[in-house]
């Protein structure tokens, strides 16, 4: 395709290429090769400033209408009709694709700006909710520092009370351990006493045991005496209707003899004599309840001496 002299369409900044085809003119519109029908790519801005800034070649002078127009220049004036259409519509979408832009771009503003305003609005919230925060918390760390000096103040108290209580528990414990030994000791002493009078009670009760031997050994004796007597009397027969005569004995029934027969050389062992006391007892028994009873003159007990009663201790 022949494309003739493309010098008209400098003025419109669209790119051509050279004789050779190989470096492109740069005026704005990207294009490479022989110009053809399809679109090409243009910038507005470097066209508007070609346009207005540079000078176009003058046009062709006008071929008269009676002579035929050769072939090449109806198709030249064919295409510089359609481009000139192209361009005009590029214009008008350019100008459209502008103030839509423009009222893009201002919503977006718009709306870029009442995000602003509330991100704003919310961050002036939060930093008003966090100084009150942080206030709180300054109120908060001075109450907790004083009651941390009314904690001291109690703890060095509570110190001070534990130390006089440990010191008046160490008092205490002397006296109370004074007091135990104290007491120990006594107690010990006692205890010694104690054993000293178990032991003397001890000796006391031997000495008893001596005594209670020797007077059942008395008694003993008497009983015999008294068997003897009971015998006398039963062979006598006569103390029955009067009253005794023996200068050496006293009444039978009330089984008391005199100081003859309780004297020591009257006494006798026996092996059977606790057997013959029992016989002793029944006989004057049987005898005290027929004979009548001795007048009361003539009456002495068996055992003149008092009893001597043993303390313990002694």
């Amino acid at each position: 395709m022949n494309t003739g002299d493309a010098s008209w369409l400098l003025g419109l900044g669209i790119n051509q290429v050279d004789q050779d085809g190989d470096v492109p003119i740069t005026n704005g519109i990207n294009s490479e090769g022989p110009v053809t029908d399809a679109f090409p790519t243009i910038n507005v801005q470097t066209a508007f400033a070609n346009e207005y800034n540079q000078q176009a070649p003058p046009p062709p002078p006008p071929q008269p209408s009676f002579l035929r127009t050769p072939p090449e220049l109806s198709q030249q004036h064919h295409q510089q009709e359609t481009l000139e259409n192209r361009i005009e519509r590029l214009f008008r979408e350019s100008e459209r694709s502008q103030n839509e832009n423009d009222q893009r771009l201002q919503i977006s503003l718009e709306v870029l700006d009442g995000r602003r305003s509330a991100e704003i609005r919310f961050l002036n919230n939060k930093l008003r909710t966090i100084e009150n925060e942080v206030r709180e918390i300054d109120v908060g760390i001075f109450n907790l520092k004083r009651r941390v000096e009314n904690m001291e103040n109690t703890a060095e108290n509570i110190q001070a009370d534990t130390r006089d209580a440990k010191r008046q528990a160490t008092d205490e414990h002397n006296i109370v351990r004074g007091v135990l030994q104290n007491f120990t000791r006594q107690a010990s002493d006692r205890h010694r006493a104690m054993d000293q009078r178990l032991t003397d009670i001890e000796g006391s009760s031997q000495k008893m045991e001596r005594k209670v031997a020797k007077f059942g050994k008395a008694v003993k004796n008497a009983a015999y005496e008294l068997h003897k007597l009971s015998e006398i009397v039963e062979k006598n027969g006569s103390a029955r209707k009067r009253r005794c005569r023996s200068p050496n004995y006293v009444c039978v029934h009330r089984h008391t003899v005199g100081s003859s027969a309780a004297h020591p050389n009257h006494l006798r062992d026996h092996d059977n004599e606790d057997g013959q006391s029992q016989n002793t007892d029944t006989s004057s028994s049987n005898h005290a309840r027929a004979e009548p009873s001795c007048p009361e003159k003539t009456t002495r007990p068996l055992n003149t001496k008092n009893k001597r009663r043993t303390r313990s201790g002694n």
